[in-house]
C-alpha cells in the first residue's frame, strides 16, 4: 500500500504556485516536488521526495532541532516518521532506509484549516458493492483537473473489469486498450478509456483477499 500511495502521487505532479510554507531540509537532501497542489480526501497538501546519503539518525536529528525538539517520531515497517504541527500546518517526514548509502523519503505539508468536514470520498464515482475509498485525490495541472482512487472490494478482478467496462461504455466512454490476466482472483488487469479527450485508466490487482482498484481520470 505505502509503495502504491507514492505512485499515485507522482501522478499528480503540478507545477501552480500555493500559499504554503516552504519544507525546510538540511543540504545533504536532494529535493524534488511531487505536487505543489493536490487535495489529499479534502485536506490541501504539498508534496515533495528527496533523496540523501547521510543516515536516518542525521535526518531526524535535523527536524528535531528545527522543531526544538517537539516532533513526534513514530515506526511504521518500513518507514521512520517525524510529524510537527504549527500555525494551522502539518509537517510530515517519512525516510525510507535502503541501504546504509542510500535514504529515500517523502516530506509533506497539509493545511489543516483547509479540511473538508463534509468531504465524501469517492462521490459521483461508480464503484461496486462492498467497495471502500482509502484516498481520494484530486489535482490540476495546466488546466488539465485530474483524479485518482485508490479503491478497494471484495469482488475478483475480473468482477471489476466487468462492472467498470459496462458502466463506462454506457456513459460513451471507448475503450482504447486493456492488458489483463483477469482469471479468478489470481489476476491483475489494466483499462484505458477515453472521452471527448478526456482520459480514464484504471489498474486492478489482488491484494491479500480484496482487489485493488486505482483509478486515474484527466478532464482537459
Amino acid at each position: 500500500m505505502k509503495k502504491l500511495f507514492i505512485f499515485i502521487l507522482l501522478l499528480l505532479a503540478t507545477t501552480f504556485a500555493w500559499a504554503m510554507p516552504e519544507f525546510k531540509a538540511p543540504e545533504f537532501m536532494r529535493l524534488a516536488i511531487v505536487a505543489d497542489k493536490m487535495t489529499l480526501n479534502g485536506l490541501d497538501m504539498k508534496t515533495y521526495t528527496f533523496e540523501s546519503s547521510k543516515p536516518v539518525a542525521e535526518i531526524e536529528k535535523f527536524y528535531q532541532e528545527l522543531w526544538s525538539g517537539k516532533a513526534k517520531q513514530t515506526k511504521v515497517v518500513p518507514w521512520n516518521i517525524i510529524s510537527y504541527a504549527d500555525d494551522g500546518f502539518l509537517y510530515v517526514v517519512q525516510i525510507r532506509e535502503g541501504n546504509p548509502l542510500s535514504v529515500t523519503g517523502l516530506l509533506s505539508i497539509s493545511d489543516l484549516k483547509t479540511l473538508k468536514k463534509k468531504f465524501v470520498r469517492g462521490k459521483g464515482f461508480p464503484m461496486p458493492g462492498s467497495s471502500i475509498v482509502i484516498n481520494d485525490i484530486t489535482g490540476n495541472d495546466s488546466g488539465k483537473r485530474s483524479r485518482t482512487l485508490v479503491i478497494e472490494n471484495t469482488k475478483s478482478v475480473a468482477d471489476n473489469l466487468r462492472y467498470y467496462r459496462r458502466h463506462f461504455n454506457k456513459k460513451g466512454w471507448i475503450e482504447l486498450a486493456e492488458n489483463t490476466n483477469a482469471s479468478g482472483r489470481k489476476s491483475a488487469s489494466a483499462l484505458i478509456m477515453n472521452k471527448g479527450g478526456n482520459e480514464l485508466n484504471m489498474a486492478f490487482s489482488v491484494q491479500g483477499n480484496k482487489t485493488m482498484v486505482v483509478a486515474v481520470q484527466v478532464e482537459k
